[in-house]
């Protein structure tokens, strides 16, 4: 018979296997733009890496994209800077 202890350390164990299958399944798509900017040696600084551009872009081969103005203007760029900062409560020092 299991105690407490073997109970909780078994669930922690299911926990970690349903977490990874959710989290495999949420990112087979979304997660490859990310990868491909961080760890593809012809990615450069202020690239942005995805499927392509507009609202139907959502599957297929990650690559380089031209950031678009709506979001790559210095207001907003300021406004989300500040809120992440904000959240965490400490700068970032480079």
């Amino acid at each position: 018979m299991m105690g407490p202890r073997w109970v909780r350390y078994n669930q922690s164990k299911l926990a970690n296997c349903a977490f990874t299958a959710a989290l495999r399944q949420r990112s087979d798509a979304g997660a490859l733009g990310i990868l491909s900017g961080m760890c593809l040696p012809e990615a450069e600084s202020g690239q942005l890496w995805g499927p392509g551009l507009g609202m139907l872009a959502m599957k297929g081969p990650a690559r380089p994209a031209p950031l678009e103005s709506f979001y790559d203007n210095e207001p907003t760029r300021t406004l989300l800077w500040e809120k992440s900062v904000a959240a965490i409560g400490r700068a970032f020092e480079p």
